[in-house]
């Protein structure tokens, strides 16, 4: 931490202090560490030390090319890759996570949220993956399958890989990888009088535009309704691309819940695969 708190004065210039630990969070050792640190002249910056270079290289980044293009993130101060360390402006805002307690709140929040991901996705980007993304889902699915068979009936995870490895449709053009946040929920999100805020851009990459559509809607304080009519209509190869996607993910949480003996979250993606398999009407 001293060596982290030196980094820090000298990219801002003035000496720093220690005011609060945030966060350690993550798994197989590649957890983040997050500090609140306050400078000689009472301003409030945050350093993180990512647990892993890619987190930290996907970070900066995402915050380079579409954060800052947003207007609704904290600005990045410094970064220094082989520390793996980043310095950010502290932004206004309660966290999301909090408006579990005040549902009131929650559709001006979630709307907010809904358009904001939509602006994201509208950002230009290359989808220069040699894997096209169709086939880059049912990869996923096929992997995370594997994973799954000791905790699943394996009728549900054939059916999970049916959906994702089905031949796209004709009819609908071929999905497109799009700038993604890849952990958009309301841990992340910072909602105030200025409007809403994202933190915490270290999974972010191009991907499907699903994958975040279905890691907020998955949470149980957000208002689904209210989220996508700010995200606005959905159109029919987005539609489609979250019907796979959605079971993909309630797949992989109960796999990876599984490997950890996390029971509470087991629990949960074992409810949102059965919601995703049952058949519409």
């Amino acid at each position: 931490m001293t060596d982290a708190l030196a980094w820090a004065a000298r990219a801002l210039g003035v000496e720093t202090r220690r005011t609060d630990r945030i966060r350690v969070a993550g798994e197989s050792g590649a957890g983040n560490d997050v500090w609140r640190l306050e400078s000689a002249v009472g301003d409030a910056v945050f350093l993180k030390r990512h647990g892993a270079a890619r987190r930290h290289a996907q970070e900066v980044r995402a915050t380079a090319l579409w954060a800052s293009r947003l207007g609704a993130s904290p600005r990045l101060i410094a970064s220094d890759a082989k520390p793996r360390l980043a310095l950010f402006e502290a932004a206004p805002g309660e966290p999301g996570e909090e408006f579990r307690a005040d549902r009131s709140s929650s559709p001006l929040r979630d709307g907010a949220a809904g358009r904001l991901l939509a602006r994201l996705h509208a950002l230009p980007t290359a989808d220069d993956d040699p894997v096209p993304l169709a086939a880059a889902i049912a990869r996923r699915a096929r992997a995370w399958a594997e994973r799954a068979r000791s905790a699943l009936d394996a009728a549900v995870v054939d059916a999970v890989v049916a959906r994702c490895a089905a031949p796209w449709p004709a009819a609908l053009p071929p999905p497109r990888r799009v700038p993604c946040h890849r952990d958009f929920g309301p841990h992340n999100w910072l909602f105030g009088p200025a409007g809403l805020r994202v933190i915490d851009w270290e999974h972010a990459r191009e991907d499907s535009a699903a994958a975040d559509l279905d890691r907020a809607l998955a949470s149980p304080s957000v208002d689904g309704a209210a989220f996508l009519e700010g995200y606005g209509a959905l159109a029919p190869s987005l539609a489609e691309e979250l019907r796979r996607v959605t079971p993909l993910s309630a797949l992989a949480q109960v796999a990876w819940a599984a490997e950890r003996g996390d029971l509470e979250r087991d629990r949960a993606g074992r409810a949102r695969l059965a919601i995703a398999l049952t058949p519409p009407g």
